[in-house]
Parts: structure tokens; C-alpha cells; sequence
């Protein structure tokens, strides 16, 4: 799915939705308002870049923090390339289609709130 056609979805089942292109942008967003949860692509942007850092500044604020990748590589290979500080909370291959990342993305806040309420 495209951002914009995620954008839409999410935002037309209640889901406050702030959405960016690069990893500068997506690392800015964080910055100044963490998420409740991050949906990302692994590759941001034309120039190569990834989710890692944009991860690892969430990871900083708050190991809960539900965060899923998107990505069309394999599941081992952007495992293999990730730092123990930027571990996502689920890596999904593409394609996923909208309603399973929906309760996907459902679980991990509510399993993130109850970690949070103990």
C-alpha cells in the first residue's frame, strides 16, 4: 500500500495519522510529538536510507512504544541489519493487506497500554 492510501485508511477508522516521506522528516515527527505507535516503511526515501534511526530515536523515549516495519525484503535480511537498540516490535513483508495490518497494529497498542498500566 502506498502512504497515502495508509494514511486514509487509518484516518478513516479514528486513527490520528502523521505521515512522511523521508527518514529526516519521520525522525523530526518523533521529535516532536512521539507516537503512540510507528508504521514505517524499512527503506525512507530514494537515498537508501532506512527506519533504523528513525526506530532508534523511539526506542530512546520508551521501549513500549509499538513499532511495525514494512518492507519487501526479507524478514531476516533487515534483522540482520539492525542494531539490538532498533528492534521493531513486528517486521511484516509486503504485501499486507490493510485490515490484517489494522489488527496488527490494534494488538501491539493494546498489549504496549497493558505493559504501561502494570
Amino acid at each position: 500500500m502506498t502512504l497515502d492510501a495508509l494514511r486514509l485508511w487509518f484516518s478513516s477508522r479514528g486513527f490520528e495519522v502523521t505521515a512522511v516521506q523521508t527518514e529526516r522528516d519521520a525522525r523530526r515527527a518523533v521529535r516532536c510529538s512521539p507516537p503512540d505507535a510507528l508504521l514505517t516503511d524499512w527503506s525512507l526515501g530514494d537515498d537508501g536510507s532506512t527506519a533504523e534511526s528513525t526506530i532508534r530515536d523511539i526506542r530512546r523515549r520508551s521501549r513500549e512504544t509499538p513499532v511495525i516495519v514494512l518492507t519487501g525484503a526479507a524478514q531476516e535480511e533487515v534483522l540482520a541489519n539492525l542494531a539490538p537498540d532498533a528492534l521493531p516490535t513486528r517486521i511484516l513483508e509486503k504485501p499486507v493487506p490493510a485490515r490484517e495490518l489494522e489488527r496488527l497494529l490494534v494488538d501491539a497498542l493494546d498489549r504496549a497500554r497493558q505493559t504501561h498500566d502494570r
